[in-house]
């Protein structure tokens, strides 16, 4: 999975779980409606990056 797949794809889960896309430099910045705040690289190196971000949200919006 390149980059830009990789990043469309941590996006895509994101949105999933109800979290809005606020800024995307260097790194992707996402809140939901509780003002929970994740931020990820925006181009993560790690070829698991978007199963480690949706298991990481679902740990987050389990514990609010």
């Amino acid at each position: 999975m390149t980059g830009n797949s990789t990043a469309k794809k941590i996006i895509s889960i994101a949105k999933k779980y109800g979290f809005r896309l606020i800024r995307r430099k260097k790194h992707f910045v996402f809140r939901n409606g509780n003002g929970i705040q994740l931020v990820t690289a925006a181009s993560p190196s790690d070829h698991r990056a978007a199963k480690n971000i949706e298991a990481i949200i679902k740990k987050t919006t389990q514990e609010s």
